[in-house]
């Protein structure tokens, strides 16, 4: 408040003097002596004076600073003006139009003809397809592209996109007119039959290809590639888009598939286009005959396969597999999966006893990821049969199975390992030191005499050692000699028995053995051993004491 009064004071003072200045001329001018009521007569005069100059400077300086405004306001609005020119320019030469949606907008903003290739658009086929599309991006900011089909039969390019918070939409009408591209000389140029059929059905224009296959006046004789064409293009007319109707036609005396696609044009004409297919054709021919001997070869094997795909469906199968399971063929084609087929076999009590069937069951349902992976495993069914099964990825996708029943093979070896055990035992009973060589020269049986004889342990003796192996290990431990030449000469030789007519031979060690090698009915050789070094010593001492008694 001490200020305030200051200031007043400040500016009181000078105003109070002009008063007091001014009485005196007030005084003069009426011709009398000052008077009080002269003070407040000049008081106001001074101050409306005041005032008055000071309003005058107030309104030149809003004057000056107004001119200054519009001078600014002018300057950018012709910026503004060329900014606007700018864009306006740049979104012209892109070709598209462009719609800006707002759930807080009443109306959408558009730009270009935007709002009526929206309004077409959504009134087409396609319009739930974008209108979930629409939903996604105004609610959730999900962008997407796609291209739609507007109520005249035209196609929309609409791509969606967020910007700021905002959903615009980029719209491109894909058959616009485009004046420097001549359309018709395009089609003329394409190597594949086009033409364009009226609301009545008549040719009204061809290309050379179809020209050249129909013939040169074809349009004025309204000639079709074939007669079902005509029906092809009434249903193009009505709203029906045919697309990939193969057709057989004769061309130039050659048989050819052509693969005809229709589709009607904004003023109810057809435009048609096709495609000559006949290699492909060819193709698919000759890999279905591939398939189906393929499919004759499978069936002929006795070996059950099955092919299931990436759904672990069943995809194929050949007879095998639907005997040895008594499945029934229609029950087969109905593509059962991979888990219906094994509850169906466990049902049926044809698939081995498990604890947890559920995650044996899961643990052959997971697929195999590569080539490399390949499961093998034996099912051994509660009614004595057994099964090699062998799984594999297919090339095609999926999982490649066969079934192989080896009941019969598992009894033979079981039985061949049995009279294995036996000839062993029988062998062993038998004191001469006996081996038995197979074709290739491997040992494959022998007694406990022959491992005593030449000093062999049972290690040496597994695994069906080589002949040359047995006489390094031999000519190591007693010295190099022409026993097991003579044993290799009887593995090789047509009539191994002659060469027991070597009769004794002399060990390294001093040892006299005895041979007899023999042929088996399967090929092997039967070489007997015997050390007759104590017999023919006691022959010896027979005769020498014969020799002197006489």
């Amino acid at each position: 408040m001490h200020l305030i009064a200051q200031i007043v004071t400040f500016i009181a003072s000078p105003l109070l003097w002009l008063a007091h200045a001014f009485m005196p001329a007030l005084a003069d001018a009426d011709h009398r002596q000052p008077m009080g009521s002269d003070f407040t007569v000049a008081a106001f005069a001074v101050s409306t004076a005041v005032i008055g100059t000071l309003c005058s400077i107030w309104a030149a300086w809003m004057h000056a600073r107004l001119g200054n405004f519009k001078i600014d306001l002018h300057t950018n609005r012709e910026a503004t003006r060329s900014d606007l020119a700018l864009r306006d320019a740049v979104m012209a030469e892109s070709g598209q139009s462009i719609v800006i949606m707002g759930e807080d907008l009443k109306t959408p903003l558009t730009y270009g003809n935007g709002a009526s290739l929206l309004e077409t658009i959504l009134a087409g086929r396609d319009a739930p397809v974008l209108a979930a599309a629409l939903s996604g991006l105004l609610h959730a900011l999900t962008p997407f592209e796609m291209s739609v089909r507007s109520s005249s039969g035209g196609r929309i390019a609409v791509t969606g996109r967020p910007v700021r918070g905002r959903s615009v939409l980029y719209l491109r009408d894909l058959f616009a007119d485009d004046p420097e591209v001549d359309y018709r000389a395009l089609a003329s140029a394409l190597p594949v039959p086009v033409w364009v059929r009226g609301p009545d059905l008549q040719l009204r224009w061809a290309n050379a290809a179809y020209l050249a296959l129909a013939g040169t006046d074809a349009v004025r004789g309204n000639v079709a590639l074939d007669r079902s064409e005509f029906d092809l293009a009434s249903a193009a007319r009505d709203g029906t888009d045919v697309l990939n109707a193969r057709r057989y036609v004769t061309a130039r005396g050659e048989r050819r598939a052509l693969s005809m696609s229709l589709s009607r044009l904004p003023d109810s004409s057809i435009a048609a286009s096709a495609i000559d297919v006949t290699d492909a054709v060819r193709t698919e021919a000759r890999l279905q005959i591939a398939a189906d001997a393929n499919a004759n070869m499978l069936d002929r094997i006795d070996l059950a396969i099955a092919v299931f795909d990436n759904d672990q469906h069943l995809a194929g199968n050949n007879r095998c597999f639907a005997r040895m399971w008594s499945f029934p063929q229609d029950w087969l084609d109905t593509h059962p999966t991979h888990e219906e087929i094994l509850d169906r076999l466990r049902e049926s009590r044809l698939l081995p006893e498990q604890r947890d069937f559920a995650a044996w069951k899961k643990q052959r349902l997971e697929p195999k990821a590569n080539g490399a992976q390949l499961s093998e495993e034996f099912w051994h069914m509660p009614s004595g049969r057994s099964l090699r099964v062998v799984g594999r990825p297919h090339l095609q996708g999926g999982t490649f199975y066969t079934f192989e029943d080896v009941s019969e093979t598992l009894s033979l070896k079981a039985a061949l390992a049995t009279l294995g055990a036996v000839q062993k035992v029988t062998l062993d009973t038998i004191e001469d030191p006996v081996a038995i060589f197979e074709t290739d020269g491997r040992l494959t049986q022998s007694n406990q005499a022959f491992a005593r004889l030449w000093q062999l342990s049972a290690e040496e003796l597994a695994n069906a050692p080589h002949f040359t192996a047995l006489a390094a290990l031999c000519m190591s431990r007693f010295g190099r000699d022409n026993i097991w030449d003579i044993v290799s000469s009887a593995i090789a030789s047509q009539s191994p028995e002659r060469y027991g007519e070597w009769g004794n031979i002399v060990r390294s060690d001093g040892r006299l053995i005895s041979l007899a090698p023999t042929r088996l009915p399967n090929g092997a050789t039967l070489v007997c051993f015997r050390d007759v070094t104590d017999l023919e010593r006691f022959r010896a001492f027979q005769k020498e004491t014969t020799y002197h008694a006489a």
